[in-house]
C-alpha cells in the first residue's frame, strides 16, 4: 500500500470516527492494528498521530447533519486516490472503510452516506457494494445465516447449526467459516466464528474480523484446510461457466529403448483449476504435458476431455498448447501475429469477428498499446520478454480453448514478468478453463497460485497430487521433520518449493558423515507413498457435463493463401533481407562476368564470339543459381520449427505450408534468375537466347530452393545445414560435363565416352547441356548455316573416319583368313547393317549383304563411301551458293561482326568435341561416334543398335519421336523439381536419417 493511500485512510477514518459524539474506542483501536498490519512499528506513530489530528482538527458536527466540510474533505480525498488504485485495491479500501464502521455498536446513518459516496466514486458495483455491507454488517451468526450471496464451511457436528442450502460440510474444521465473493476485484472475504485457532496463509488470525483471500491463500485449522480456489469453484458452479471434465490414465509410457517414462498417472480436473506439473530434471514433465495434449501419442494412455477422447477434432478444437519457445513470427505486428494465426484456427470466422476477438484478447492481456510494434527477436528487442511470452497465450486464446497446457512459461522472464504471466494463467482458470503448467523453481507467490499440483520423481513416477501447501507438510510428515503441520512460514507466510525436492533427493551419509550418491528414500518407495496415502477424488467422472463445439479449419486454399500472405508480409517488411534477396544474383553476377569479360590475344576490342570464358561463365551461371536457390531457402522451414509444432497440433494442412513456402521461393527465384541473366548478359554482351539462359537458370534456382527446404526440415541445426550445401554443390560441379570430361573420370562411377549415370543426377549437367547447345545452335549466325553444316559432319564422320575404319578392320581380317568365304567381324557386320539401313537405300543390289563376308563388306564400305562424298560435294555447293547469297545482302564486315557477336569460337568447339583424338569408339560389337553429337541424329533412327546419352547432343529421342535439348533436359529438371517436392513433403531425408 503506497503513502499516499495510507494518508487518505487515515483522513477517511478520522471523517468517519468524528460523525459520533466522543469518538469511539473501539475506532482508535481498529486503526492500531490495521496499521500494524501494514507498517513496521517504528512508523507506527507517525501515521496513527495524522489519524488522531485529522480527528481533532474540528468539532463534530451537530444535529445529525453530515458537515459540508467534511462531505467536501471525503469527496477530494477518494477523487485524489481514485484513479491510483486497482479494482481489487478499491474494493479492499472499502471493505476496511464498512469494517471501520461496523466496529461500532452505533450504525450511524451519516457513516453510511459516506460510504455510499466513496462507493459511488470507486464505480463499485452496486450488487457488490451492497454484498460488502452486509457482509461488514453482521455480527452474529443469526445475520449471516440463510443469506445466498454467502458461502459457509463446517464440520458436520455444527450442520444443524445452520440450515441453509449454502453450506459445505468439510471434516475438521471446528470453527464456522463465511466467505462472501468479490468478482469484479476476485477477491473472497473471509470471517469466522469459533474458538480453534486459523491460520491464513500460515499467520494466526482473529474471529469475527474480515480477512482478505486472493488466489493461493490457505485456511488451515489443526485438522484441515479450505483453499482459494475451492471456494471460489463453489461459488463459480452457480453461475454460467461452461463445466469442464479432463480425466487421463498413463498406466505407462515407454521409449522405443524400452525406457520407462511415465507410470502410474491418473489425473482428474474440472474447470477453474490451474494445474502445477513438477519434478526434477528428466522426470518426464514435459513428457507428460505432450501426452495429455495429444501431441504425444501413448499407446496405453487414456484420456478424455468431456468424455470425448483427446485424439478427436470435438476434443482438439477446445484444447490449446503453448509451448516453452516463442511462436511468433519476428517482422510481423503483434496485431499481425494474432490476425493471421486466426485466420488459420477457423475459416468460418467473418472479418468482423476476427478483429473483435483480436482486439478484446490484445485488451484482456495488455497488448492493446503495442499491436503495431514488430515482434523483433533476442538480438533485436521491440517488445519486451513478458510481452512476448503474453502474445504466445494470446495466439491460443484467440481460439477461447477449454483445457490449455503451458510449457514452462516463466523460463528466461525476470521475477516480475513471471508473476505478471502466472497471474495472467491465474485469471484465466477463473473464467473456467483448465490450464496445465510445467513449471521449474517457482517462487512462493507462484507456487501458492496453483490449485492442484502434480509431482514426478525419476521415471515418471508420480509422488504428489493435491494442493501445493499440503505437499511441504506431506513430505515433512513422511520423513518425519519438525513442524510436519506448518506449510508456510509463521512470519512472513512464504512457501518454500525446494524444501519438497530437498526432502526428496535427501542422500544418505557415510560413516565419515559424507553424503553418497544414494537416495534415503528411492523413487519407487516414495510412489508406493502416494500409491498409499493420496486417494484421486473420482466424483468429476460422474459430472453432468456439456458438448464440445468444433472449430471449422480453413480449406486447404484458404491455409495457402494465409501461409503465403504471412510469409510474404514478413519477408518485404525485412529490409535488410529484401535488400540482399534482390541484390545478391545481380552483383554476384555484375562480378562473374566482369572478371571473365576479356578481349582475344590478336584483338584489343572485346568481342562476344572470341571470349575463351563463355562455357565457364555458363556453367558458373548453373553454380550460383543452384548456389544462390539453397542459400535463400535453407533456412525457411527450420527458423519456422517452433511455429510448425504448434500447427501440427492444430492439424494445418502441410501441403498449404510447403505450398506456400514453395510458390513463395518460386517467384523470389523468377526475379533473380531473370537480373542474374540480365546483368551477366549485358556484360558480356550475349544477346541471344535470353528467354533459354532465363528459364534454365530460373529452373535450376527451383531445384536449389526445394533443396534448400528438404535440408530446412531435415536437419536439427543450422550449423549442419551450412556444412551439407558444400556437399551438394560440389558434386554438381565435378559432374556437371564442365570441369572434367567424363572420358577422364574414374571407370567405378561411370567414366567413359557417354555421360555416366550420376552425372545426370547432377542438376547442373543437364542446365548446363542445355544452355550450350542452344548458344552453339541457336544463334543468328549458326541459324544460317546449322542444316547445312549436321549433314556435312554427318557425311565427314562416316568417309573420314567410319568407313576408312571399317576398311581397316577388313583389311585385318583378310590377312588372316580367305577373304572370299570368311564372314566378317561382329563389329563390322552390326556397325555396316545399320549403315545399310539408315542410308535409305536398303533395297539397293549394290547393298546386298545377305552372306555377311568380308568381300560383300568391302564392296558396301566402298559403295557407301562413294554415295556420301557425291552427297558431301552437294551441300558444299549448295552451302557455298548460301554463303554468296548472304554476301549479297551483306557485307564482308557485317557477316564478320554477325559471327563475332553470335557464334562463340569456345562453345563450338565444347559442344563439337573438335579436339578429341579419338573420332570414334567401339562398345559392345559397334562403331560410335565420338565427336559432334550437337550434329548427331544417329540415334534417332528406331534400328540404332547402341545406346545414345552423349553430351551435347541437340535432339533426344522420346518414345520415338525427337524432342530439342532444351524443351526434353527442361522437363528434366522440373521432373526433379517436383520429386523433391514429394520428397519434402513425406520428410523422405528426415525419415532415412532417423533409420539410419
Amino acid at each position: 500500500m503506497s503513502e499516499e493511500i495510507l494518508k487518505a485512510l487515515m483522513q477517511l477514518f478520522a471523517i468517519i470516527s468524528k460523525q459520533e459524539d466522543g469518538g469511539n474506542k473501539n475506532h482508535d483501536e481498529f486503526v492500531k492494528e490495521f496499521l500494524l498490519s501494514q507498517i513496521s512499528i517504528d512508523r507506527f506513530d507517525t501515521y496513527f498521530d495524522q489519524y488522531v489530528d485529522y480527528k481533532n482538527q474540528q468539532q463534530t458536527t451537530t444535529g445529525g447533519v453530515t458537515s459540508v466540510k467534511d462531505s467536501v474533505r471525503t469527496l477530494s480525498i477518494c477523487k485524489r486516490i481514485n484513479k491510483t488504485l486497482s479494482q481489487k485495491q478499491k474494493s479492499v479500501v472499502l471493505v476496511r472503510i464498512c469494517e471501520f464502521i461496523y466496529v461500532s455498536e452505533n450504525d450511524s446513518g451519516l457513516r453510511l452516506e459516506i460510504v455510499e459516496t466513496i462507493g459511488k466514486i470507486f464505480k463499485i458495483d452496486k450488487d457488490e457494494f451492497a454484498r460488502i455491507i452486509e457482509f461488514s454488517a453482521a455480527n452474529t451468526l443469526e445475520d449471516i445465516k440463510g443469506n445466498k450471496d454467502i458461502q459457509i464451511h463446517l464440520d458436520p457436528a455444527h450442520h444443524a447449526q445452520v440450515n441453509t442450502d449454502e453450506v459445505f460440510v468439510k471434516e475438521g474444521i471446528q470453527n464456522i467459516l463465511f466467505f462472501c465473493y468479490i468478482e469484479s476485484a476476485n477477491l473472497i472475504l473471509f470471517r469466522f466464528w469459533g474458538e480453534e485457532s486459523i491460520h491464513l496463509n500460515g499467520l494466526q488470525v482473529k474471529p469475527i474480523k474480515i480477512h482478505i483471500l486472493t488466489d493461493g491463500a490457505t485456511i488451515r485449522t489443526n485438522k484441515g484446510s479450505v483453499f482459494f480456489n475451492e471456494v471460489l469453484n463453489n461459488f463459480r458452479a452457480k453461475g454460467d461457466i461452461k463445466e469442464v471434465v479432463f480425466n487421463a490414465s498413463i498406466p505407462t509410457h515407454t521409449w522405443k529403448g524400452g525406457k520407462v517414462a511415465l507410470k502410474d498417472i491418473e489425473v482428474i480436473e474440472r474447470s477453474g483449476t490451474l494445474f502445477g506439473i513438477m519434478g526434477g530434471s528428466g522426470a518426464g514433465k514435459t513428457t507428460m504435458l505432450n501426452i495429455l495434449s495429444g501431441q504425444l501419442k501413448s499407446p496405453e494412455a487414456d484420456i478424455k476431455l468431456n468424455g470425448h477422447d483427446i485424439t478427436t477434432e470435438e476434443a482438439r478444437s477446445n484444447i490449446g498448447y503453448i509451448p516453452q519457445d516463442d511462436l511468433l513470427m519476428e517482422e510481423l505486428t503483434v496485431y499481425q501475429n494474432l490476425y493471421y494465426n486466426a485466420k488459420l484456427i477457423n475459416g468460418k470466422w467473418s472479418e468482423e469477428e476476427i478483429e473483435e476477438r483480436i482486439m478484446k484478447v490484445l485488451s484482456d492481456l495488455g497488448l492493446a498499446e503495442i499491436k503495431d510494434i514488430k515482434v523483433g527477436n533476442a538480438l533485436n528487442k521491440k517488445i519486451s520478454g513478458g510481452q512476448r511470452k503474453r502474445l504466445n497465450i494470446a495466439l491460443e486464446l484467440i481460439r477461447e480453448p477449454l483445457v490449455l497446457f503451458v510449457d514452462e512459461p516463466t523460463s528466461g522472464l525476470s521475477s516480475k514478468d513471471s508473476e505478471n504471466v502466472m497471474d495472467l494463467l491465474k485469471l484465466l482458470s477463473h473464467s473456467g478453463k483448465i490450464i496445465f503448467v510445467v513449471i521449474h523453481q517457482p517462487s512462493s507467490e507462484i507456487f501458492k497460485l496453483f490449485d492442484k499440483l502434480m509431482i514426478l520423481d525419476l521415471g515418471g513416477l508420480p509422488v504428489y497430487y493435491g494442493n501445493p501447501i499440503e505437499s511441504v507438510i506431506y513430505f515433512k510428515t513422511l520423513t518425519n521433520q519438525i513442524n510436519q503441520e506448518k506449510g508456510e512460514c509463521e512470519v512472513c507466510g512464504n512457501v518454500n518449493p525446494e524444501q519438497i525436492f530437498d526432502t526428496l533427493e535427501d542422500k544418505e551419509v557415510d560413516e565419515f558423515g559424507n553424503y553418497t550418491e544414494h537416495r534415503k528414500i528411492t523413487p519407487i518407495k516414495w510412489n508406493e507413498f502416494y500409491r498409499d496415502k493420496i486417494a484421486i477424488d473420482e466424483s468429476p467422472k460422474q459430472l453432468k457435463v456439456e458438448s464440445l463445439d468444433k472449430i471449422g479449419t480453413p480449406s486447404l486454399l484458404k491455409q495457402f493463401k494465409v501461409f503465403f500472405t504471412r510469409d510474404f508480409l514478413s519477408r518485404i517488411s525485412d529490409k535488410q533481407y529484401l535488400l540482399i534477396a534482390l541484390l545478391e544474383a545481380p552483383v554476384l553476377a555484375f562480378v562473374l562476368s566482369f572478371v571473365i569479360r576479356s578481349a582475344s590475344v590478336n584483338s584489343e576490342t572485346y568481342a562476344f564470339g572470341l571470349n575463351q570464358n563463355i562455357p565457364a561463365y555458363i556453367f558458373m551461371l548453373v553454380i550460383v543459381a543452384l548456389f544462390v536457390g539453397l542459400t535463400i531457402s535453407a533456412e525457411e522451414i527450420f527458423k519456422d520449427q517452433k511455429i510448425l509444432k504448434r500447427e501440427q497440433f492444430l492439424r494445418l494442412s502441410r501441403l498449404s505450408y510447403l505450398g506456400s513456402k514453395t510458390i513463395y521461393l518460386i517467384l523470389l527465384s523468377a526475379l533473380q534468375s531473370f537480373l542474374l541473366v540480365l546483368v551477366g548478359n549485358l556484360v558480356l554482351e550475349i544477346h541471344e537466347n535470353f528467354l533459354v539462359y532465363w528459364l534454365i537458370i530460373f529452373s535450376v534456382f527451383v531445384f536449389g530452393n526445394i533443396t534448400g527446404l528438404i535440408l530446412s526440415s531435415s536437419f536439427k541445426s543450422i550449423v549442419t545445414i551450412y556444412i551439407v550445401i558444400p556437399l551438394i554443390i560440389i558434386p554438381q560441379m565435378i559432374l556437371g560435363g564442365a570441369m572434367f570430361k567424363f572420358v577422364n573420370l574414374n571407370k567405378i562411377i561411370g567414366g567413359g565416352y557417354r555421360v555416366p549415370v550420376i552425372s545426370r543426377l547432377m542438376i547442373s549437367n543437364w542446365a548446363y547441356e542445355s544452355i550450350m547447345v542452344a548458344q552453339f545452335t541457336d544463334n543468328a549466325y549458326q541459324k544460317e548455316f546449322y542444316e547445312y553444316d549436321q549433314l556435312l559432319s554427318d557425311y565427314t564422320y562416316r568417309t573420314a573416319y567410319l568407313y576408312p575404319y571399317l576398311e581397316d578392320l577388313l583389311n585385318e581380317q583378310s590377312e588372316n583368313g580367305d577373304s572370299e568365304t570368311s564372314v566378317c567381324s561382329a563389329t563390322v557386320l552390326n556397325t555396316l547393317n545399320f549403315e545399310i539401313k539408315r542410308s535409305g537405300i536398303e533395297g539397293d543390289q549394290q547393298l546386298n549383304f545377305s552372306d555377311n563376308s568380308i568381300e560383300q563388306a568391302y564392296a558396301i564400305v566402298e559403295f557407301l563411301t562413294d554415295y556420301y562424298k557425291d552427297k558431301y560435294n552437294n551441300i558444299i555447293r549448295l552451302k557455298d551458293e548460301k554463303i554468296r547469297e548472304l554476301q549479297q545482302s551483306y557485307s564482308k564486315e557485317v557477316l564478320l561482326n554477325m559471327r563475332n557477336q553470335s557464334f562463340n569460337n569456345d562453345v563450338a568447339e565444347i559442344t563439337q568435341n573438335t579436339l578429341t583424338e579419338n573420332r570414334y569408339f567401339v562398345e559392345d560389337d559397334f562403331v560410335y561416334q565420338n565427336y559432334d553429337h550437337v550434329f548427331m541424329r544417329d540415334h534417332l533412327h528406331p534400328d540404332y543398335p547402341g545406346k545414345g546419352n552423349f553430351m551435347y547432343e541437340n535432339y533426344k529421342s522420346v518414345f520415338g519421336k525427337s524432342v530439342s535439348a532444351f524443351w526434353f533436359n527442361m522437363s528434366v529438371i522440373w521432373l526433379f523439381n517436383i520429386g523433391l517436392f514429394v520428397m519434402l513433403y513425406f520428410n523422405v531425408l528426415k525419415k532415412l536419417m532417423s533409420l539410419i
